[in-house]
């Protein structure tokens, strides 16, 4: 576009000089006439050179807000690097011969995040100076956060006739949410995860008790928190960490 321009204010300015150097030599006052209606087309000689421009505006709705009607307490979140492969192998020959493979791989870095309900049942109770707090299942929170911006691709094909790994990269970017979905409820996920919860959970409920004016060395100096089906006696009680 600039160049397109440029090339116009030339021709523009040639043009001017070699009407004027013409009007010189035909005589001065037949010079001054066309000069004037050179003048009065001046615009649209202009107008012809002059670039686009083009606008581009957004409105959005207002959006309809409802509440979910449950309050949820985030406690702990994890980003990893996930890796999603899918084999695509053509057999012929009922399955004795393969025409070839190709295997694609997408990585892609993830963020999950995972709370307890606060509508669920908890249960306090006190132990000497320990307050036993009975926390509800730990729950992540879907769907996780993606990072495609940093999603890489990878593949490789073996064999004469293996099939366009692009369809594979298709069909996984499709399935990305809801595997990683399922992978967030993992049992693996949930028990890495478990211990930062609980150190969450016991700030939570230290916070509580001292507005409640519970902390002290007549009341509580320490809280152990429990996850349904841990034993009692597996998790010793420890010192709720300063804020």
């Amino acid at each position: 576009m600039f160049r397109w321009a440029v090339l116009g204010l030339v021709a523009l300015v040639l043009l001017i000089g070699a009407f004027f150097g013409y009007k010189v030599l035909s005589g001065t006052e037949r010079a001054v006439e066309e000069a004037k209606a050179f003048g009065r087309a001046l615009p649209e000689i202009a107008e012809a050179f002059q670039s686009q421009n083009i606008t581009t505006t957004f409105q959005s709705a207002l959006p309809e807000l409802a509440s979910t009607g449950t309050g949820n307490l985030e406690v702990a979140t994890a980003t990893v690097v996930e890796t999603v492969t899918r084999a695509d192998e053509r057999k012929v020959l009922w399955d004795r011969f393969s025409l070839g493979e190709t295997v694609v791989e997408l990585r892609v870095p993830v963020t999950y995040r995972y709370h307890v309900r606060l509508d669920d049942p908890w249960e306090l109770e006190a132990q000497g100076s320990v307050c036993v707090v009975k926390a509800p299942a730990i729950r992540p929170s879907l769907p996780p956060a993606i990072h495609t911006d940093r999603l890489e691709r990878l593949s490789r094909s073996t064999g004469w006739l293996p099939s366009d790994p692009e369809l594979g990269f298709d069909e996984l970017e499709r399935t990305l949410t809801p595997l990683l979905s399922e992978y967030a409820g993992d049992p693996n996920h949930l028990e890495a995860a478990r211990e930062e919860s609980r150190r969450t959970i016991t700030r939570f409920v230290r916070n509580w008790l001292l507005r409640e004016g519970q902390w002290s060395e007549e009341r509580f100096q320490w809280i152990s928190v429990q996850f349904p089906g841990e034993q009692r006696d597996g998790h010793l009680s420890s010192p709720a960490p300063a804020e």
